[in-house]
């Protein structure tokens, strides 16, 4: 991606995207500004399904998966302060997102190696 280039992704029920080569701007569902994630300050960004399944209460928790409405899924961002920023979307994400997901992914990437 050049400097000063922009990719925008915007679909109901999905936070409002902004990627930049050096950072991505997040704008959730419902909110009035951006929140910049700096790659050189984001630890992690991960898609997240709505249940997660740990080492405790696994029975519980899978059952509750199978009986209940699954929520929606979320894509979350670790900075490297250990502060943690999720947003909401469906539970079944378009190829849309995913598409520009892989995108992200592949900037932070090369935003990395190129420090390297």
């Amino acid at each position: 991606m050049k400097e000063g280039e922009v990719l925008i992704f915007e679909e109901k029920d999905y936070p409002a995207i902004k990627l930049y080569s050096n950072r991505v701007e997040v704008k959730d569902r419902g909110y009035w500004e951006f929140r910049i994630f700096y790659f050189k300050d984001l630890k992690k960004m991960q898609l997240k399904s709505p249940v997660t399944f740990s080492n405790t209460g696994l029975i519980i928790e899978l059952m509750f998966w199978l009986t209940k409405d699954k929520g929606p899924s979320s894509i979350k961002f670790w900075k490297t302060n250990k502060d943690t920023w999720w947003y909401e979307m469906p539970s079944a994400p378009s190829d849309e997102f995913l598409q520009f997901y892989k995108l992200m992914e592949q900037e932070l990437r090369a935003w990395r190696e190129g420090l390297l």
